[in-house]
């Protein structure tokens, strides 16, 4: 096992306390908006992140596209992880 810098933490610690759930779904159960989608994945954006995004929510594959484009404008880029 590797160490995790202290940015994971800090991401991890915001997803447990919910802090990325910034709005409300429009109804119990329905996924957000992509507005609120792609504000979540930006705004927790830090060197070395790793995103892991299901196609199960329409909001999550409509925001992709702008999600990798605003990671890039922010000097990101998409790496490949191999496990050994």
């Amino acid at each position: 096992m590797g160490r995790c810098s202290k940015g994971s933490h800090e991401a991890a610690a915001c997803l447990t306390a919910g802090a990325l759930s910034a709005a409300p779904a429009a109804a119990p159960g329905a996924p957000p908006p992509v507005s609120v989608t792609l504000r979540r994945i930006l705004s927790a954006s830090f060197p070395g992140a790793i995103y892991l995004s299901h196609a199960s929510s329409r909001s999550n594959v409509n925001a992709l596209a702008k999600a990798i484009h605003g990671l890039k404008t922010r000097g990101f880029a998409r790496g490949t992880l191999q496990v050994s």
